[in-house]
């Protein structure tokens, strides 16, 4: 568990650190807070036997946005879904199990670049963090409970979306956004003739979405 926790720990110091190096941080602290409840999909993960069949289902958040220099904010975001999935066997070895409740936490820091074009900005978004699947207990068709143990990925946002302002402090936003979990395998050094690298494995266990609408409040 700690090294999984590692991973997402680099990315956010070396973020934090660049937006409090900036000049402009401290000349514009401008911050907007953006509550925010949307739909969220989710493919399929394939697994050892099968694969785990997850329900699409709403989500909830909030972001705060600081400016660390024009049309560039320091993005805080979380968001919520309590989703649900269930275990779908693909061989005689395993059973299937009924659907259970899947909570799924996105812990992220990132930046938001804007283009403002009167009181409609459209923006781009990218984040880095961790991601927490916290499942319920499974139960099987042979009638068989299984309770798993949470588990954390490190994980990323990439989205895009609009921010339309109604006057200097209230606006609303609309954003799509991917959310992708990553998980690494192993890791390794080679040195050789040609030179030397730095090798990881690893893959996306599944492909995440949403669809969001907040509002935007700027104290």
């Amino acid at each position: 568990m700690r090294q999984r926790r590692l991973y997402f720990i680099g990315p956010i110091v070396i973020l934090l650190a660049f937006a409090l190096s900036g000049e402009a941080f401290s000349q514009q602290r401008q911050i907007e807070i953006s509550p925010f409840g949307g739909y969220q999909w989710s493919t399929n993960t394939f697994t050892n036997g099968g694969e785990l069949a997850t329900k699409n289902a709403a989500n909830f958040g909030g972001a705060i946005d600081i400016m660390v220099q024009r049309d560039l904010q320091l993005e805080l975001l979380y968001i919520y879904s309590p989703m649900e999935t269930r275990f779908v066997s693909q061989t005689i070895a395993y059973p299937s199990s009924q659907y259970t409740d899947l909570n799924v936490h996105y812990m992220q820091i990132g930046y938001v670049k804007g283009f403002k074009k009167g009181k409609v900005e459209p923006f781009g978004a990218f984040t880095l963090g961790a991601v927490l699947f916290s499942p319920g207990e499974f139960v099987l068709d042979n009638g068989k409970k299984i309770t798993p143990s949470d588990t954390w990925r490190f994980a990323m946002t990439l989205g895009g979306g609009a921010k339309i302002f109604f006057s200097e402090k209230f606006g609303i936003r609309l954003q799509a956004r991917l959310l992708i979990p990553v998980y690494f395998s192993g890791a390794g050094m080679y040195v050789g003739t040609g030179g030397g690298g730095l090798a990881v494995t690893g893959g996306i266990p599944a492909l995440m979405g949403d669809f969001t609408a907040g509002l935007i409040i700027a104290p």
